[in-house]
C-alpha cells in the first residue's frame, strides 16, 4: 500500500496547490516565468517549509528546555563553588565575569525565546480549562470521554509545572551567587576601598529571570496563579452554563 500511496499523495498534492485559492509565491512572479517547472520549483519548496515546521518547533521547544535545566545546574554548581572556595583566595575577576555571563545569556534567551514561553504558557491554560470544563460537564453522560479529558486536563496542569519549575528559581540562584561572591570579597584580604568597589559591581548585576512575553517574568508564585486561574475559571464556566 505504501508504494501505491505515494504516487496518489503525490497528485492529490499537486491537484490541491493548483486549484488552492490562497495566496501563493507563484502568483506573483511574472507570467512569461509561470511554468509547469517553476510551479515544480515552488510547489517542492512549500512542501518543504510546511513539512519542517514540526521539527523547527520540536527544536524550539527542546533548547528551551535544556536552557532552562542548564542554566539552573549552572548557577547552584557556580554558587556550591565559591562557598567551597570561601576560605581560600579566588580570582574576584574570573567570578563576577562569570556572573556578569550569566546575567547576559538570560538577557538574550529573553530576546529570543519571550514569545515562545508565552504561546506554551497560553497553549497549556487554555487547554487545561478546556478539557477541565468539558470533563466536568460531560462526566454524568459521557463517562469514558469525560475520564480522557480529565486525564488531559492533569496532564497539562503537570506539564506546565514540569516545564517551567526550575524557571522560577532563576533570580534566586542569581542573587545566591550574588551573595556568595561578595561574602568571598569580604574575607579575602583587599583594601577596603576596593572591597566597597566589588561590591558595587557585584550589585549592578540585575537579578534577571526568565520572560513571559514582554512584560511578565516568571516567579515562585505563578505556579500557584496558574493553578488559582484554571480553578476559577472552570468553576465560572460551570456556574454559567449549568
Amino acid at each position: 500500500m505504501v508504494p501505491a500511496g505515494i504516487p496518489i499523495l503525490f497528485s492529490w498534492s499537486v491537484i490541491t496547490a493548483s486549484l488552492s485559492t490562497k495566496t501563493d509565491i507563484y502568483e506573483f512572479i511574472p507570467e512569461r516565468l509561470q511554468n509547469p517547472f517553476t510551479f515544480c520549483i515552488l510547489w517542492i519548496h512549500e512542501n518543504i517549509f510546511t513539512q519542517t515546521r514540526g521539527a523547527v518547533f520540536l527544536m524550539t521547544f527542546c533548547q528551551l528546555l535544556a536552557f532552562l535545566g542548564n542554566i539552573s545546574e549552572h548557577l547552584a554548581l557556580e554558587t556550591a563553588s565559591l562557598g567551597r572556595l570561601r576560605n581560600s583566595k579566588c580570582s574576584y575577576e574570573k567570578n563576577f565575569k562569570n556572573v556578569r555571563e550569566i546575567q547576559l545569556l538570560v538577557i538574550v534567551f529573553n530576546a529570543g525565546y519571550a514569545p515562545v514561553v508565552y504561546v506554551l504558557k497560553m497553549f497549556s491554560l487554555i487547554l487545561a480549562v478546556l478539557s477541565g470544563f468539558f470533563g466536568i460537564r460531560c462526566f454524568s453522560s459521557k463517562f469514558s470521554f469525560a475520564s480522557f479529558l480529565l486525564v488531559c486536563f492533569f496532564y497539562y496542569m503537570v506539564f506546565y509545572v514540569a516545564t517551567f519549575g526550575r524557571a522560577f528559581s532563576v533570580p534566586s540562584r542569581i542573587q545566591a551567587l550574588k551573595t556568595e561572591l561578595v561574602r568571598n570579597v569580604r574575607l579575602q584580604a583587599i583594601g577596603r576601598l576596593e572591597g566597597k568597589l566589588a561590591e558595587i559591581q557585584v550589585a549592578s548585576i540585575a537579578n534577571v529571570g526568565i520572560k513571559v512575553g514582554i512584560f511578565h517574568t516568571m516567579e515562585r508564585e505563578s505556579t500557584p496563579a496558574f493553578i488559582n486561574f484554571v480553578v476559577n475559571t472552570i468553576s465560572s464556566l460551570l456556574i454559567t452554563f449549568r
